[in-house]
């Protein structure tokens, strides 16, 4: 186990995790429509648990991870000014998909450029993209919705 590469890894799932969690926070206080808004809950519930077991993670390895600040205004913005006109289900569903798409390909990079890192920020790494997956393909039904 490499601490370096840990720290490394544990940095990337918590930028990940927390852009998630953010753009989630962010949607969730707009949505109307309840199915969805109970799916986005859902999954912006399992985001924090995950984020949770990384911060456990981090500090079980005496790792402080970096904040994202500069991200968090760009993200809200960026979320307020795609939506500014278009509050649909489907504009919202777009949103998190397109979200949900670039986080799985930063995860698979950050899991194989850093494979020395402690076996539990890896498992934590890959239950992130699985149910990042998931997410994927569960969001499409939203994306359907003309509403």
């Amino acid at each position: 186990m490499d601490k370096e590469q840990t720290e490394k890894l544990l940095n990337a799932i918590h930028q990940n995790l927390t852009m998630a969690v953010q753009s989630l926070d962010t949607i969730i206080a707009e949505v109307k429509d309840q199915e969805f808004l109970t799916y986005i809950t859902k999954q912006n519930e399992q985001y924090n648990n995950f984020l949770n077991e990384c911060l456990m993670i981090a500090s079980s390895y005496d790792i402080e991870l970096k904040k994202h600040t500069f991200e968090k205004a760009q993200l809200w913005i960026s979320l307020k000014m795609n939506t500014m006109f278009d509050k649909t289900v489907r504009k919202y569903a777009r949103l998190i998909y397109f979200g949900t798409s670039m986080g799985i390909p930063d995860l698979i990079t950050a899991i194989s450029d850093f494979p020395d890192a402690s076996r539990e920020a890896l498992e934590l790494a890959n239950k992130i993209k699985l149910a990042e997956e998931d997410y994927e393909m569960e969001i499409k039904q939203f994306i359907s919705k003309n509403n």
